[in-house]
């Protein structure tokens, strides 16, 4: 039923935990009369987002908008309570996303409809198919909350698709649980801290060492000096990071005034510093 949609790559287990496309395959049936009937043109879409999700660089299946299910469902309940059947509750659209990272409507389709071809043709992660286009993927809109106001360019990269002035979040990990929560990072951000100022403070000494008879140091005991130089300002990145907390990598540049991952300038002092130490 979802070889035709314009994804070729799906990620298991899905929002509904099914392990594989074949176990996935046999709930996602039932709901055939609903696509042939085309009572919605989101339907089949919906239904495919749901059983196979389109596989992403998260860690976990991106669900339906919320805006998707909701036209899937306007479109589709009133012909199945004629037969006697109910909205099924694993669909219940205020479980889905209004923002936040989720999939929208099938923009990429020119038929205004959906046509149906043989079931199974969806892919497991990490699958290819010749038959599809690279480019005939989902529209993955940027939430409002994400949306990046800055004169610099910055981009999102979700699915092989670069998202224009889009941007993570911060610290709203309940709607957007893409890396750790609050707990696992203020315990990570103090363990690299601590790492880091110990490494800040024997670099330090060993710089002192150096600099307190410079002459006796020749090469190649004198590389050891740049090495310390290298590390020292590497660490002292750090530290800045263990200190400034968000300050370090954010800054409330979105339309929502929410606080955005869009600082490089540091990172970029971090890694030049490491090259240099090679």
């Amino acid at each position: 039923m979802c070889s035709d949609i314009p994804y070729n790559t799906t990620f298991y287990p899905n929002t509904l935990k099914h392990q594989s496309q074949t176990e996935a395959e046999m709930d996602l049936k039932q709901f055939e009369m609903l696509v042939n009937v085309k009572c919605s043109p989101d339907v089949k879409f919906f239904l495919c987002t749901i059983y196979a999700p389109v596989c992403t660089q998260m860690d976990y299946a991106l669900p339906p908008c919320q805006h998707l299910c909701l036209s899937a469902k306007n479109g589709c309940e009133s012909l199945m309570l004629k037969f006697g059947f109910k909205w099924p509750e694993m669909f219940n659209c205020n479980k889905f996303p209004e923002s936040g990272m989720c999939v929208g409507e099938n923009r990429t389709s020119t038929s205004g409809g959906h046509g149906i071809g043989s079931s199974g043709g969806a892919k497991k992660k990490g699958s290819k198919s010749s038959t599809k286009d690279a480019n005939q993927l989902p529209e993955l809109e940027c939430p409002h909350t994400m949306k990046i106001l800055s004169k610099n360019r910055y981009h999102l990269l979700i699915a092989n698709r670069s998202i224009e002035q889009c941007s993570l979040p911060c610290g709203d990990d309940n709607n957007v649980p893409v890396f750790f929560d609050d707990k696992t990072r203020n315990l990570l951000r103090f363990w690299t801290g601590l790492a880091a100022v110990l490494s800040c403070i024997t670099s330090c000494l060993t710089l002192l060492t150096f600099l307190v008879d410079l002459k006796r140091f020749e090469f190649p005991e004198r590389s050891i000096l740049y090495l310390s130089f290298c590390t020292f300002i590497v660490s002292g990145v750090y530290v800045y990071g263990m200190i400034h907390e968000n300050g370090y990598s954010c800054a409330s540049s979105s339309v929502a005034k929410v606080s955005l991952v869009t600082q490089v300038c540091k990172f970029w002092i971090t890694k030049l510093k490491g090259i240099y130490q090679i």
